[in-house]
């Protein structure tokens, strides 16, 4: 018992590191821990019952490891960025695995609680399943594939290069034919327009020439 109560003790002083929960508690009297705790309790019931499950899920899984992130962004310390990199490392192959699982929630609908407990046993300090996880499975797997990943990303990414220089090519080459084809236009426009009107002042009829015509002289019949 002695044992349990040192153990929130401990964890209440983390909680009062935190000014929300240091605040909470100055004003209510109640420990920040029991404030927590309390909490989470809540939380669980409405992720058991199915309420929010998924929503409170990934909630319980973000909130507290982005902000103690940040604030291990803004200490000069390094192991605490090593954690916190590692814990996010874990949770993005979690969430590869995680989307694909919609197959599973219709047969265990207990899903969400088990995702959520999972999620907080990776980030707890008293767990730090995160690394541990790192270090017997992720490592392993990344040192045995990282080389042919690596290949696969070079040349990936040396095709693409690649690939975007020959379109910006030929869009540098196609906007240049549209621009000469814009200046060739008008000219030739231009010049047909000219020769519209030179052919219709040669097909119009000289007017004054027919009116200058001589009439033609009918001879006078003879008399009888």
């Amino acid at each position: 018992m002695d044992a349990l109560n040192q153990k929130i003790d401990e964890l209440n002083v983390e909680c009062r590191k935190i000014d929300l929960l240091k605040k909470f508690e100055e004003k209510t009297g109640v420990k920040s821990i029991h404030g927590v705790l309390g909490g989470a309790c809540i939380i669980t019931g409405f992720v058991f019952i199915g309420v929010f499950a998924q929503m409170l899920a990934n909630f319980a899984g973000c909130i507290y490891p982005l902000y103690k992130s940040i604030k291990s962004l803004q200490s000069p310390q390094v192991n605490d960025d090593k954690q916190w990199l590692t814990y996010w490392t874990v949770y993005g192959l979690f969430m590869i695995f995680d989307d694909m699982s919609w197959f599973i929630t219709s047969y265990l609908p207990s899903y969400y609680l088990i995702k959520m407990i999972f999620l907080i046993w990776l980030y707890a300090p008293t767990t730090n399943g995160a690394v541990l996880l790192y270090n017997t499975v992720v490592k392993d797997l990344f040192a045995q594939y990282s080389r042919k990943i690596d290949k696969f990303l070079v040349q990936l990414f040396g095709e693409s290069k690649q690939l975007a220089e020959e379109i910006k090519e030929k869009s540098t080459d196609r906007r240049t034919l549209n621009k000469i084809d814009d200046t060739i236009r008008p000219r030739s426009t231009s010049a047909r327009d000219e020769n519209i009107a030179g052919e219709g002042s040669h097909s119009e009829p000289a007017v004054g020439s027919l009116s200058k015509e001589d009439p033609q002289v009918v001879p006078n019949k003879k008399e009888d």
